[in-house]
């Protein structure tokens, strides 16, 4: 039987006109180590392929990065359109922007043309998001859905970031601290999966453990791509999602939005 999630958040690319110290998908250590990931999409439209395979319906799925932007607005615009084709195993589309490259007039065309729900998320970091402002006046006179994210000053959103990723040390929490740090895990208790490199994880973090530390999850992570491995398989590998912490979860600091310390966003470390 097929599954349902409500998230799905899309890794596009690593690469990102920030540096920001405490981001969740760890960009700075992706440049310290001089690793870049970026989609192709015959890989997005194999993993997409799959992922329909696995799962009959989809809340949302959210393209990001890094900064999508930079990944190139042809490939946006022939991802958003391939995916017009699962509208139906979906209810929305959101594209992420840190607010640093305005929106090019063909993508605006080719979002205006889109058939199912779609919208644009533009966090707003201060001085390092210079082109926030003209993105949203751009996605206001062009009739698109978007939020208005404020991520700087006192009245940051959610009260600032979380430290999420942190060193991604071994924590050697206890088989008890496991337990409470994944059921108070926002990413497990929303059912927040992430899709990278033709694989689906139970979060982003689980994919980080395993690209810097080596560490190969197989029981938590579905190799969307690979096709000598049967649907139900990966179905049964996906069904454990909800059900069991995955190894990453000694490796991270935990993501109770309730009780986390909160920093204020998008501080740059030096490149």
């Amino acid at each position: 039987m097929k599954l349902q999630t409500n998230v799905i958040g899309v890794c596009t690319t690593t690469k990102c006109t920030l540096n920001c110290r405490y981001c969740v998908f760890a960009i700075p250590r992706f440049r310290r180590d001089d690793i870049s990931y970026v989609a192709t999409i015959p890989e997005l439209k194999a993993s997409f392929e799959a992922l329909f395979d696995i799962y009959e319906y989809i809340g949302m799925i959210c393209l990001s990065g890094g900064e999508i932007l930079m990944w190139g607005d042809k490939k946006i615009s022939e991802l958003l359109l391939y995916l017009e084709k699962y509208k139906r195993s979906f209810s929305r589309i959101r594209l992420v922007t840190n607010g640093t490259i305005v929106l090019p007039n063909e993508l605006i065309s080719i979002i205006k043309q889109l058939c199912y729900d779609f919208e644009i998320w533009i966090d707003d970091y201060g001085i390092h998001s210079p082109k926030a402002h003209a993105i949203s006046n751009i996605l206001h006179a062009n009739e698109i859905k978007y939020r208005y994210a404020v991520y700087h000053g006192e009245s940051q959103l959610y009260g600032g970031w979380m430290n999420i990723a942190g060193d991604l040390k071994n924590k050697n929490y206890s088989c008890d601290e496991l337990k409470k740090i994944y059921a108070d895990c926002h990413a497990s208790k929303e059912n927040c999966l992430w899709m990278m490199n033709g694989k689906l994880y139970p979060c982003a973090q689980v994919s980080l453990v395993e690209i810097f530390n080596g560490i190969q999850d197989t029981e938590h992570v579905v190799p969307l791509t690979d096709m000598s491995i049967p649907v139900e398989m990966k179905i049964s590998i996906a069904s454990r999602f909800l059900k069991e912490h995955p190894i990453a979860c000694n490796y991270c600091n935990g993501m109770n939005t309730d009780k986390a310390v909160r920093f204020p966003a998008a501080e740059q470390e030096v490149r």
